[in-house]
């Protein structure tokens, strides 16, 4: 993030960022309650390897916002999330999802209409 001087005070820059930052939600991979212990090793281990992999191509992956290289991750992001996950909405999940897409959102105004970018 870099700052200006105006609202919102901080802008995203165009040289990638923490994907956790743009998508929060993908922290609820983390929590506990897998019903398959090994699935979920399986999973992490395959995210370490992949996100070894990715850091010694060492570049976020041009001019985007986020980390574009990270796609990769995000089955197995989203696979531990529905592992864990219990009938219904909790509202941490609610939240984290609402300030996902407002992130999104945010950032596709501030690359595709504003000069912060530039």
């Amino acid at each position: 993030l870099k700052p200006v001087d105006d609202f919102p005070w901080y802008v995203p820059t165009g040289f990638g960022g923490a994907v956790w930052y743009f998508s929060p939600m993908i922290i609820l991979a983390l929590r506990p309650g897998s019903t398959d212990r090994m699935f979920s090793i399986s999973c992490w281990l395959a995210i370490l390897v992949i996100t070894f992999v990715l850091w010694t191509h060492g570049n976020p992956g041009g001019w985007q916002i986020s980390y574009r290289y990270a796609i990769p991750l995000l089955p197995f992001l989203f696979v531990l999330m529905l592992e864990s996950a219990r009938p219904g909405f909790r509202p941490i999940e609610t939240l984290l999802i609402f300030v996902s897409i407002i992130m999104c959102v945010s950032a596709t105004y501030v690359f595709l209409w504003t000069s912060w970018m530039s």
